[in-house]
């Protein structure tokens, strides 16, 4: 099967490589690297990276950690981490998400970091959007000469990630204003930034996944969000071949309605090891097919959008992590950052992909 592909690769796809905006289209998912957290570990984590040739990095900025009360802010880790992740050369798409308690629509509510911000006063006239408005501005402006990639949320159309604080339904209506707000603060602080829409996870299967999300967000009257974003994105987590064709050509075919094209970026493409979370029939045996998926979905991927792709996570959760999520050993390496196989298949595709090699 790899050969076949990489056949089709030499003999076709070339050009992909050679006029690609970038230099390197393949990237990690970063686990355990936020404030708190072991910066000998992290210092790893970024060689982990760097040794397999991932081109980017995607990592979480938390909110409520850095913006922990009204008028304080605690960027300390944050200009550490993407200092280092500049002098190593990796390229950083930051994913930003999670209220803090002090403009959270709910709360009281034990998820308070799931709701969007009130709407209501909190001082001078000034809402929870008027806040996120403020450290969006303030981010993109005090990272500028580093960070030009702005991911808005994680997930949103899925109830795990983002909660509906209006009752209405859907938290599509609460989204789009968000993401309003966050990209006016993005741009007004640096405007070369790009902004990506939150990568959407569209599972087609999962009831807990609103799959109108997209329309929705592009109806809205108030806040069509066509005009706030640069770059689509989605997550492909678990899906066969076939059904990420399928939605990569459902998020066209919904953007053409709407007159865009936006480049696509997938910035979550996972699959397990472990035999019994691979729900894929071509992909059982368990690390065989966690393998072979590694290899098949990424390559395909790059051959069918322009944008960058994703694997997630670099490296397995820890040891606390409860058995049965089926996302547990999906890394790379293990939590030990002890390599697999899989981490030696995506170096292979990510030094084919390079524009740098291409001799096309």
């Amino acid at each position: 099967m790899r050969k076949f592909y990489l056949i089709i690769l030499l003999l076709h796809f070339g050009f992909l490589i050679l006029f690609s905006e970038y230099n390197n289209r393949l990237g990690v998912h970063l686990l355990y690297c936020d404030p708190g957290d072991d910066l000998g570990r992290i210092e790893q984590v970024i060689s982990k990276a760097k040794g397999i040739k991932a081109g980017w990095v995607r990592m979480g900025f938390i909110w409520a950690i850095a913006n922990p009360y009204e008028g304080k802010y605690d960027f300390e880790f944050y200009d550490w981490f993407f200092k280092r992740l500049k002098e190593e050369g990796l390229s950083i798409l930051v994913s930003f998400a999670f209220t803090p308690h002090w403009c959270s629509s709910f709360e009281d509510s034990e998820e308070y970091y799931l709701y969007p911000p009130t709407a209501d006063e909190i001082t001078e006239g000034r809402n929870g959007y008027f806040y996120l408005y403020e450290i969006a501005k303030k981010i993109s402006e005090r990272y500028k000469n580093i960070v030009n990639y702005w991911e808005f949320w994680n997930e949103p159309d899925m109830e795990y990630f983002l909660k509906d604080s209006n009752g209405n339904g859907t938290s599509a209506d609460e989204y789009s204003k968000m993401l309003a707000f966050f990209y006016k603060g993005i741009k007004d602080g640096n405007g070369r930034a790009k902004v990506l829409i939150g990568g959407l996870a569209q599972g087609f299967y999962e009831h807990s996944c609103d799959n109108d999300y997209l329309m929705k967000l592009y109806t809205d009257k108030k806040y069509p969000a066509l005009k706030y974003y640069d770059i689509h994105n989605i997550h492909t987590n678990f899906k066969s071949l076939k059904d990420i064709k399928r939605q990569i050509e459902l998020n066209k075919n919904i953007m053409r309605k709407f007159n865009s094209l936006k480049e696509i970026w997938i910035t979550e493409t996972s699959y397990s090891p472990v035999a019994r979370f691979q729900n894929l029939e071509n992909y059982k045996g368990g690390e065989n097919g966690f393998n072979q998926y590694v290899f098949d979905s990424l390559v395909f991927e790059l051959l069918n959008i322009k944008g960058v792709v994703f694997w997630t996570p670099l490296n397995d959760y820890n040891y606390d992590y409860p058995e049965d999520n089926p996302y547990k050993y999906n890394g790379l390496f293990s939590f030990n950052l002890k390599g697999k196989e899989a981490s030696r298949i995506f170096k292979i595709i990510s030094l084919f992909f390079k524009r740098k090699l291409s001799f096309f």
